[in-house]
Order: structure tokens, then sequence, then C-alpha cells
């Protein structure tokens, strides 16, 4: 019953955000509407780490869903790109991390969960049992989101 509003506050927003027909609507006004009403009243409760854990597994079948056959028969052709992109990531973002953490004074696991090339919620998990300031990553994430969600098809049309 005490989670009744997080789950209506986090509804209307995806709603809401799923109506913009923005391409991670739904995902950002959940977050948007939630984060604004606990900035307001600190009032909602954190979720438990089991509730979080059911809601990636969740996720992660919906991403598993799209596997195919056509899929797997690809992977040949995929080698370089799965290895080399994953390893640039990393290494892009260890050298973000440090200058955060050299410029902004953000501490080391922060900048380095921040800068992380996965999802917002993974790695907002992942700061969470590393006590890094989940704010600041989520923060972080999320423009990183917005900015990459806006530049491509700007990027796309013009190609």
């Amino acid at each position: 019953m005490k989670y009744l509003l997080l789950v209506l506050i986090g509804s209307l927003g995806g709603i809401i955000g799923f109506t913009t027909g923005h391409p991670i609507g739904p995902l950002l006004g959940s977050l948007l509407f939630v984060s604004s009403y606990q900035l307001f009243t600190k009032s909602l409760p954190l979720l438990p780490l089991n509730i979080k854990r059911i809601i990636q597994a969740i996720i992660g079948g919906s991403i598993g869903l799209a596997f195919t056959v056509e899929t797997v028969q690809q992977f040949p052709s995929l080698l370089l790109p799965i290895f080399l992109i994953p390893f640039l990531q990393l290494v892009a973002t260890v050298l973000i991390a440090f200058c955060l953490y050299k410029w902004v004074k953000i501490d080391p696991i922060t900048a380095l969960c921040g800068t992380a090339p996965a999802g917002m919620s993974e790695m907002a998990i992942i700061s969470e049992q590393y006590n890094a300031n989940i704010s600041i990553v989520a923060t972080l994430h999320l423009f990183r989101i917005l900015f990459i969600v806006s530049a491509i098809p700007i990027i796309l049309s013009v190609l």
C-alpha cells in the first residue's frame, strides 16, 4: 500500500511521456514525475532491492525477446565490433571519470558509475551497492541519454 502513490505518479509520468512520441518518453516521463514529487515532498518510499531485481529481470526478458536465429547467424561478422566497441567505451569511461574526479571533484566511484556505458537503472543499482552518489549517477546518465536520443535523429537525417 505504501508504494501505491509511487506507482500512480510513475504511471502518470510514463503515460504522459508515451504520448509525446519521444523514444524514451515513458521512462523519462516517469523519472521526471517521480523525482519532482520526491524533491518537493521527500515522502515516497525507496524500493527494496528485491523489487529492483524483479524489475531488472522483466526488462532483461523484454530485451531477450528481440534475439532471433538471424541475430545469432550475424555473430561471426560482428566479432570485431563486439569486442572493439566495449573496449573503446571502457577506455573513454575511465578517462572521462578521471577528468570528473580531478576537475569537478566527484568521487571516483560515482564518476565511474556516472560515465559507464550502461543503462541508467543498471548503474543506479550498481551505484547503490558501492555507495556511490546515486542522484549524481542518475543525472549524468539522464543527460547522456537525452543528448544521444536527441542527437542521433539529427545525425541520421544529415546522413
